[in-house]
């Protein structure tokens, strides 16, 4: 018997919190004349707020613990839910239209309060009628993503351009036509030279070794500018190109000041 009541003792707390849900309270409206119209829960009314605020009082037993305590306010905009504070069994809540939540100024204003309850082994949803704000005190509904109204004669969605990416194309080879020009341009001035000394008939004495060396180079030169315009890639040309012309330069150098 002992060992029974000891148990039936620590399982008290456990039974109290898990007891059937009751709720008691009242919907208190002022009227226009001062007078306070009080409902019960089960009768609430509906009702237009101007100057009036709307007051919900309720109480459960204080030794229920309530793991949810909520004002449910469905409307067409969308429902919105909102706390409600419940100390040593006893709650309330004021509906001002000039201090209402910002959740609730920014809806459509007309809404069916629930009130919902509920401990680890029960719940109550309470309907408490209907309840709208004046539309002084409502904000504008925010637009939706997508709710944006067109502009004046154009549709209100429209296909984007396609995206389309062009890839560079690749180099194309220097034709025979250019090519032919580029060849002529280099073989003139020899050929001009040529004429000229038949022309000109100087007496030849021989060419020096720095002559030869000089001339030699030009020709490597002119051969090398020749393939350039055939085959060669600027990045293939000029790593020859540029230490020939030193070359050139230098030898040219000598043959003048040297006979």
């Amino acid at each position: 018997m002992r060992g029974t009541s000891l148990f039936t003792l620590l399982l008290l707390p456990f039974l109290s919190a898990a007891s059937a849900l009751s709720l008691s309270g009242k919907i208190s409206v002022p009227s226009p004349d001062g007078t306070v119209q009080t409902y019960a829960l089960d009768n609430a009314p509906t009702v237009k707020l101007d100057d009036s605020t709307w007051k919900l009082t309720f109480n459960v037993d204080p030794s229920v613990v309530l793991n949810q305590a909520h004002l449910l306010f469905e409307a067409e905009s969308g429902d919105v839910t909102l706390p409600v504070t419940v100390k040593n069994g006893k709650g309330s809540f004021i509906l001002n239209p000039a201090k209402a939540p910002q959740a609730l100024l920014a809806s459509s204003g007309t809404f069916r309060p629930t009130l919902l309850l509920s401990t680890m082994a029960d719940q109550i949803a309470q309907p408490l009628g209907t309840v709208s704000l004046p539309a002084s005190s409502l904000k504008p509904t925010p637009r939706g993503r997508h709710d944006l109204p067109p502009r004046q004669g154009e549709p209100a969605f429209q296909l984007l351009p396609e995206l389309a990416h062009t890839f560079q194309e690749e180099p194309k080879a220097i034709g025979g036509f250019k090519a032919l020009i580029g060849v002529g341009l280099v073989v003139a001035p020899w050929v001009l030279l040529s004429i000229l000394h038949t022309r000109v008939s100087p007496k030849y004495t021989g060419l020096s070794t720095y002559s030869a060396l000089f001339l030699l180079s030009l020709f490597a030169l002119e051969a090398l500018i020749v393939t350039y315009w055939v085959r060669l890639r600027l990045y293939q040309f000029l790593p020859i190109f540029l230490p020939l012309s030193v070359v050139s330069a230098y030898t040219g150098k000598l043959a003048l000041s040297r006979k």
